[in-house]
């Protein structure tokens, strides 16, 4: 099995289980923080990398093609790697109950910015001034 230390986990109602990080975790960060428990480290794979090492939410960590975990990187709610203005525009429609067809780690990717479970303005708010270069998410 694995474990994966300095990230926060959630297991979902329907017992998936989800690290949330922030925009600047790599992939090769999140790989060093993930230990596999009496089995080979070579069997651990992280699928949905954009580029060569950037998470975008909805990455999957598998340990011997089996899924473990789904990343959720704040902020990035349409699932392409990097906080934009699109993500702005989606996590407000989510607030605002005018996007219904989102997976939950899109709904996480918008809400866990203010560390709850739901979207509220703070969240877009953040979620902007962390695109424009003002604050860490």
């Amino acid at each position: 099995d694995i474990e994966v230390d300095n990230y926060e986990t959630i297991i979902a109602e329907d017992g998936k289980a989800y690290i949330i990080v922030s925009p600047t975790v790599t992939a090769s960060d999140l790989r060093s923080k993930i230990r596999v428990i009496n089995g080979d480290s070579n069997k651990l794979t992280i699928n949905g990398i954009v580029g060569t090492n950037t998470l975008k939410t909805t990455s999957t960590v598998k340990y011997d093609g089996v899924e473990k975990y789904v990343i959720v990187v704040k902020g990035d709610v349409n699932c392409d790697g990097a906080v934009s203005p699109i993500d702005v525009t989606m996590a407000n429609r989510i607030r605002l109950n005018q996007l219904t067809n989102i997976s939950y780690a899109q709904r996480l990717a918008a809400s866990r910015v203010n560390n709850n479970n739901t979207v509220e303005p703070i969240d877009v708010t953040m979620i902007n001034r962390y695109r424009l270069g003002r604050i860490s998410i």
